[in-house]
């Protein structure tokens, strides 16, 4: 792995107090309840990306040879119902696989029923006992008092280590605080340095590559980028927007209409700044949006009104990495086109590739990219992988993250 970016010390409040910050022996023997993030994909009853619970395991050895006693909490998936194939029992095989020590889990209801406290006041220091999938309870992402309540009855102590999550106010983020002393993990500490020393002293030429669907859920981190970069290019289903703003026909490509004027202020903006915006010369297209669907590299002044774009093309892919390849700092966040179908992930590949030649720094965000860096088998040469999407771009945009800033509210 390649030398981390400069980090800058990073508090969103003064109080905000790392489990780093005060003497292990503040653990011993306590119930510490985690927050974490095992929102992995499954597929078939298999983990197919376990990058969140390796990312985790700092905190968890920290409290381990701290000797507390550890209770993990996490979400996973939306379900509506008690889905079995959402049930974190999986995640409990992998944590005994990669701590190598057995995970006690506990099905019963946190609300409902006492045995979740029993089992959290009979375990030995060392020993970890992991708790049912969060989003079983309505009243979790209602940011109810009822869960948080029964949480804080669990523990001594409350650790949020789940960056994924800290711009969400839920009963497991923010309202547990309320109720018992809490700090930040190790994960959430080093996220929030390494995005922070990013934003502010981050080495130019910086690039900034945005991807992904639509403009409307990063429009946003676009304006705050642009204050910051030198150069922004833009991929994705996202980039239409801009094509249609400009003028071009673009098909049958997706495209918002409420956001043409922004995509053009935006344009006008870089161009009085002295930045780059940059967007793909030609696209893949296709007639429906499938694996298998007839499909073919045209320019941007050529896409046929019966077809989509789904990826960027070659010349498009080569004059990106070029610029990617001679940044000192590159920010990526969203696929290039559909990468989830192997005909249309060359272009977000090809900038995995560039980002891999990169010889400055390089961070990624975002759940797509991160697992499209693992397919292309560039994972290794990234820097930094951020476990945030939405966390990452809300925090670099200066917005206040609810499950941040409860941290210095808590009793």
């Amino acid at each position: 792995m390649p030398t981390l970016l400069k980090e800058k010390p990073v508090q969103l409040n003064a109080t905000r107090t790392s489990i780093a910050d005060v003497p292990v022996s503040t653990f011993k023997g306590k119930r510490v309840l985690i927050r974490v993030d095992y929102n992995v994909p499954i597929i078939d009853g298999k983990i197919i990306d376990d990058e969140r619970i390796v990312k985790s395991l700092p905190t968890l050895r920290f409290l381990l040879n701290a000797e507390a006693k550890i209770i993990i909490v996490s979400h996973l998936g939306r379900p509506k119902f008690e889905d079995p194939e959402l049930s974190l029992r999986l995640i409990s095989k992998k944590l005994t696989h990669l701590l190598d020590m057995p995970i006690q889990f506990v099905t019963e209801s946190i609300i409902d029923s006492t045995v979740a406290q029993e089992r959290s006041k009979s375990i030995s220091n060392g020993e970890i006992l992991l708790l049912e999938n969060l989003r079983y309870y309505n009243e979790e992402t209602k940011n109810d008092d009822k869960l948080a309540i029964s949480l804080s009855k669990l523990c001594d102590y409350f650790v949020q280590d789940a960056f994924g999550c800290v711009h969400r106010a839920h009963s497991s983020t923010s309202g547990i605080t309320k109720y018992v002393p809490s700090f930040s993990g190790l994960l959430v500490d080093k996220e929030l340095s390494v995005l922070g020393g990013l934003m502010e002293t981050a080495e130019k030429p910086f690039i900034s590559i945005i991807g992904g669907s639509k403009v409307s859920s990063k429009i946003q981190i676009l304006d705050k980028l642009l204050t910051k970069v030198d150069t922004l290019i833009i991929g994705g289903g996202m980039s239409f927007t801009f094509l249609k703003a400009l003028g071009y026909s673009i098909g049958l490509s997706v495209y918002e209409e409420t956001y043409l004027d922004k995509a053009l202020e935006l344009i006008k903006y870089a161009k009085a700044n002295n930045k780059k915006i940059i967007l793909p010369v030609d696209v893949v297209v296709a007639d429906k949006f499938s694996n298998d669907a007839t499909k073919k590299t045209v320019k941007i002044d050529s896409i046929p009104d019966n077809m989509m774009g789904l990826d960027i093309g070659e010349i498009s892919t080569s004059m990106m990495a070029n610029e990617i390849k001679n940044a000192k700092t590159v920010l990526w966040n969203g696929p290039m086109g559909v990468y989830e179908f192997s005909e249309f992930a060359n272009g977000t590949n090809g900038i995995a590739h560039a980002m891999a030649e990169c010889q400055g720094q390089t961070v990624i965000g975002g759940g797509d990219v991160v697992s499209a860096c693992k397919q292309s088998g560039y994972i290794d040469k990234i820097n930094y992988c951020s476990t945030g999407g939405g966390a990452s771009l809300e925090f670099m945009q200066g917005k206040s993250l609810p499950g941040i800033e409860a941290l210095s509210q808590s009793s």
